[in-house]
């Protein structure tokens, strides 16, 4: 397990004094092809104009954003984190990548910032085939079944 934070650390809130500011990491597994990350956060208060964004992908903010923080303000809870406090990578990102995006607005107003464990999650089977789960229910991506990866069949 590793631990993801804003620039501030662990004890200390966010910079947020020096004009906007736009902070990029990416959180990859070492077995692209068994594993995905997974992200859940302990601590989550952003400010107001200030957000977190996650994208399904390695290296890239053109990738599809799967979460985003709410912007609720200082004080905010972790439900306000992207993904409601935990996230993880798609089954169609074959990288198993997260990139985060950490968007500050420069006024001065800031939270506590954040906390996040980060772990390696096993992917089901090998890697899971999406086309099988594209049969079943379309390609809107909101699946309502999931195909098990050996058969094909629904479970």
């Amino acid at each position: 397990m590793a631990f993801f934070y804003d620039d501030g650390g662990n004890n200390a809130p966010y910079a947020d004094a020096n004009g906007a500011l736009t902070d990029v990491i990416t959180l990859c597994p070492s077995t692209p092809s068994g594993q995905v990350i997974k992200v859940e956060f302990q601590l989550f208060d952003v400010a107001p104009g200030d957000r977190l964004l996650a994208f399904d992908g390695a290296n890239n903010t053109a990738a599809p954003i799967i979460a985003s923080s709410q912007g609720s303000g200082v004080g905010s809870s972790v439900a306000d984190a992207p993904g409601g406090g935990s996230l993880e990578a798609s089954c169609k990102n074959i990288t198993g990548c997260i990139t985060f995006a950490f968007l500050r607005n420069g006024d001065n107003v800031k939270g506590a910032g954040f906390r996040a464990s980060v772990t390696c999650k096993g992917r089901s089977g090998n890697v899971l085939d999406c086309s099988l789960i594209n049969t079943f229910n379309g390609t809107t991506g909101q699946f309502l079944t999931v195909a098990d990866c050996s058969t094909g069949n629904k479970k």
